[in-house]
């Protein structure tokens, strides 16, 4: 067996919208396909987990039903064409599920080559 270094990519997406719809089905699915073509897979991890985030501005306390993706990306690949676009991806997501903030965090790893 082979190990290589990699990033794990982890965003965590909201399953309503901050005014509590419902955020359709198309989007997940939309962000599994890029994905795919742009990284070579992903990981849905659900259920769906919950938690609170506190608004610094308001004080509004907001719960989250969140479900993480995990992308696991090669690491030159990773730090050549993935991390210079990151923020425009979380910008974009964040935009599309009409959130105030998004969760995102990477990490190295070493992991099997697939």
């Amino acid at each position: 067996m082979t190990f290589a270094p990699k990033v794990l990519l982890h965003i965590k997406l909201p399953v309503t919208f901050n005014n509590g719809k419902t955020v359709p089905t198309s989007y997940f699915m939309e962000l599994e396909k890029k994905f795919v073509k742009e990284y070579g897979g992903y990981t849905r991890v659900i259920p769906p987990s919950g938690g609170e985030w506190k608004d610094k501005k308001s004080g509004k306390v907001y719960l989250d039903l969140s479900i993480t993706y995990e992308v696991f990306i090669e690491k030159t690949r990773f730090e050549d064409m993935v991390r210079p676009q990151l923020d425009d991806l979380i910008e974009e997501l964040r935009e599309k599920f009409e959130q105030k903030a998004m969760a995102c965090y990477y990490f190295d790893v070493t992991s099997t080559q697939f």
